[in-house]
């Protein structure tokens, strides 16, 4: 087994999206990134993506090509959020299905812990459930109301509405997190650091973990040097900073085929 990682994509178009993949591994061969074995080089490459293919034109979803030049513009500098990327087709709160959706996105957030290691984390939200304020429980981004301005919220619509009101057989939703740090951690720890990420989801996101989503974190250590005497407060802080990032997901997104967005939304009140 390959000790570590040389990419991580996350990108939309349903399990057509897995393809594009091959892009960044393209990408990193040619750099002579991976994996040796022998005189090949291979890239190793984990992917997820989003179930996104009703909005817009389900023809189109990214591949190798869109990968491959995502890779050149890759950048250590701010980069667009919101309604680009693998978040161009995100959704939240299709619990009375998409006609009273809102639009999610892509998102990051970043901290420093224990005043030397960094924790961050980017969200590609596309929930069955709502976006809400972590320590208010308040919805941001949900269910609109027919009746006017503001959210339902979800739970209590799954909780006691009559069944038949409700989407059950909505398409399938995914919130997607990685979560990286710069502190060198080991195989197991970086593992429960991929743990404290699920417990953000369910900090932004709630109903969270359903059957209707395919939520999945990953976690990244890049540390080379150095020693992490306690874990505990990277594990501590990582679901406040994953939680922040999917706040920031419904903050930049914009609204696209036909799904406004919460800063539209506001906007309108």
């Amino acid at each position: 087994m390959a000790p570590d990682i040389h990419g991580l994509l996350l990108s939309g178009g349903s399990a057509f999206g897995l393809d594009a993949a091959a892009g960044v591994m393209r990408y990193l061969e040619e750099r002579g990134i991976g994996f040796k074995l022998r005189d090949v080089v291979v890239p190793i490459v984990p992917a997820a993506i989003i179930f996104d293919l009703g909005m817009g034109s389900g023809k189109v979803r990214p591949g190798p090509d869109q990968a491959y030049e995502a890779c050149l513009a890759a950048t250590d500098n701010t980069f667009q959020r919101g309604s680009v990327g693998a978040g161009t087709g995100a959704t939240v709160g299709k619990v009375l299905g998409i006609e009273s959706a809102t639009k999610g996105g892509v998102g990051t957030a970043s901290g420093k812990v224990a005043g030397s290691w960094t924790v961050s984390a980017i969200a590609v939200v596309n929930a069955y459930g709502d976006v809400v304020h972590p320590h208010t429980g308040q919805v941001l981004a949900g269910p609109r109301r027919k009746d006017g301005p503001g959210f339902q919220n979800s739970v209590e619509l799954l909780s006691s509405q009559v069944q038949q009101d409700l989407d059950l057989a909505g398409d399938p939703s995914t919130t997607l997190v990685v979560v990286a740090t710069d502190a060198p951690l080991n195989r197991e720890q970086t593992g429960v650091l991929a743990k404290a990420a699920h417990n953000g989801m369910a900090r932004a996101v709630q109903p969270c973990h359903l059957m209707r989503d395919g939520d999945v974190a990953f976690a990244l250590a890049t540390g080379r040097s150095g020693q992490v005497r306690d874990v505990d407060p990277l594990l501590a802080a990582a679901p406040g900073i994953v939680a922040a990032a999917i706040l920031d997901a419904v903050y930049q997104a914009t609204s696209l085929f036909g799904v406004p967005a919460i800063a539209d939304l506001a906007r309108a009140e």
